[in-house]
């Protein structure tokens, strides 16, 4: 940096602030480098002092009375017994601290009404009894009971103006048969005996509807063979 013109007072200032600003980065340096030299020794002295508290009776020469000392790691079989100690002073069921989880009274589905029936006690017929509401009620959770359904597709055929007619294609997912077991079957089929290895009797046992399982034992094991894309197409 050349030298300030004679007389130049802005010039004479900068170099002056120059001059700190160099005094105090170096000032820095030293302070940074005395503290990396500070963390290296801490940190070995870390090293070391874990290296001492993980020893005990059962990884060195340390005699047994010293494993109680305060901060040191126990041995691996006092620990597996302090375990096993803890799991059968453990209670049954929830436990402190754990979340809950219970059902919740919500809007039903369906609702099931039920009369009292047969006669009172002065001899009425309690079919004549008037009725005063809903006493109680209770729900349940519930699974619809799984049916297989019978679904038939015409393809209707159409006349054109011209006289050329035409006929509805196949909807996606069913084959050219007449009877056939429908995509949603067949995938279910291709779990139960693929992805939970279940024999074809236990599959036909767990599948809906008898009307179903009579067309399993023929059809169940090849759909596991030629697996179809999925959504198939029409021709599938």
């Amino acid at each position: 940096m050349p030298p300030p013109a004679p007389g130049c007072t802005p010039c004479a200032a900068r170099d002056e602030e120059i001059a700190q600003l160099r005094e105090r980065l170096a000032a820095r340096d030293a302070e940074a480098t005395g503290l990396r030299d500070q963390v290296a020794e801490l940190t070995d002295r870390v090293a070391r002092l874990e290296r001492a508290v993980s020893r005990n009776s059962g990884n060195s020469s340390m005699p047994p009375s010293g494993d109680d000392t305060p901060g040191r790691k126990p041995p691996r079989k006092q620990r597996r017994a302090a375990e096993r100690d803890a799991a059968r002073k453990r209670r049954r069921g929830k436990q402190p601290g754990a979340p809950g989880s219970a059902m919740t009274w919500g809007v039903p589905d369906d609702t099931f009404d039920y009369y009292p029936e047969g006669a009172c006690s002065c001899g009425a017929d309690l079919a004549d009894a008037a009725d005063l509401g809903v006493s109680r009620s209770y729900q349940q959770k519930e699974v619809p009971e799984p049916e297989a359904v019978t679904i038939q597709h015409d393809l209707h055929e159409t006349r054109c103006a011209c006289g050329k007619t035409h006929v509805a294609p196949r909807p996606p997912g069913v084959p050219d048969s007449a009877v056939s077991i429908g995509p949603r079957l067949r995938a279910l089929a291709v779990y139960l005996l693929v992805f939970q290895h279940l024999p074809v009797e236990r599959c036909q046992m767990l599948l809906p509807a008898s009307r179903a399982r009579r067309y399993l034992p023929g059809s169940s094991t090849p759909a596991c063979a030629r697996p179809r894309r999925w959504p198939p197409g029409p021709s599938s």
